[in-house]
């Protein structure tokens, strides 16, 4: 099999457990938008905003709209994307819930922007599950105006599949969250079949971010790590201690 059929084939398995996951996706956001870390999340992402009163953003990948939610409430301009229709349909539903207007749009890996059109390209959890980082990575970032900015939360969501003690250990851990009502889809396991295949897995972020993106000589990169304490519950910190929050931001 060629790699762009494998690349096609494992796009697609993805897109269906995300389908299969957009109603549960969906109240785990809602509960988000709902809680006391709402304005934390606004404030981290707005200390790293161009300085700039009126932003064109543009939300790749927005899920059920988290981001994008917020970021309208903070008066910006937000297209928001998405791959996936079930997705889509629940981002729609909480912009009406939560009563912003975004202009949300069904968009793969090719971006139908020109270049130099947003003032902010923004993800959460996305770039973990790119078929082609580097590549798509790099279209992103053309998206950004100079001086904008490309900033981007993830984690090291299956970095113990590469260890076979951590493995062992993160299912007991699984085990003593689900046991303390932290949320476990009852497919995770579906996930981390797939995650074994994909090409950030085996990489130790945010260092390979850091790295790859000076090796493209952008304007400045950073990275900021360990946000769990000042983005999440108390019940989402237990369940996502094991894999830390990080936000990159790359200066153009």
């Amino acid at each position: 099999m060629k790699d762009e059929e494998k690349r096609t084939l494992m796009q697609n398995k993805l897109d269906h457990y995300w389908s299969e996951r957009s109603d549960s996706y969906s109240k785990q956001n809602q509960k988000q938008l709902e809680n006391e870390y709402r304005e934390k999340w606004k404030k981290l992402i707005l200390a790293h905003v161009p300085e700039k009163r009126d932003l064109k953003v543009l939300d790749i990948g927005t899920g059920p709209g988290f981001l994008a939610i917020l970021l309208t409430e903070c008066g910006y301009d937000v297209v928001a994307v998405d791959r996936n229709n079930q997705m889509l349909l629940k981002a729609k539903e909480n912009a009406r819930k939560y009563g912003v207007t975004v202009e949300f749009k069904k968009v793969g890996d090719e971006l139908p922007f020109c270049d130099n059109s947003f003032d902010l390209v923004i993800s959460r959890d996305v770039t973990w599950m790119l078929l082609q980082p580097e590549k798509i990575m790099q279209n992103w970032y053309q998206k950004v105006k100079p001086e904008g900015r490309l900033l981007y939360f993830d984690a090291n969501w299956y970095g113990y599949l590469n260890d076979t003690e951590e493995r062992k250990t993160y299912k007991q851990f699984r085990k003593f969250v689900k046991e303390r009502n932290g949320f476990i889809y009852p497919k995770a396991r579906e996930l981390e079949a797939m995650a074994l295949k994909l090409p950030l897995t085996s990489e130790e972020r945010p260092r390979w971010d850091i790295a790859y993106w000076r090796k493209n000589r952008v304007k400045k990169v950073s990275a900021i790590t360990k946000l769990n304490a000042d983005i999440y519950s108390e019940i989402e910190q237990l369940q996502y201690l094991k894999t830390p929050e990080f936000l990159v931001v790359v200066e153009k």
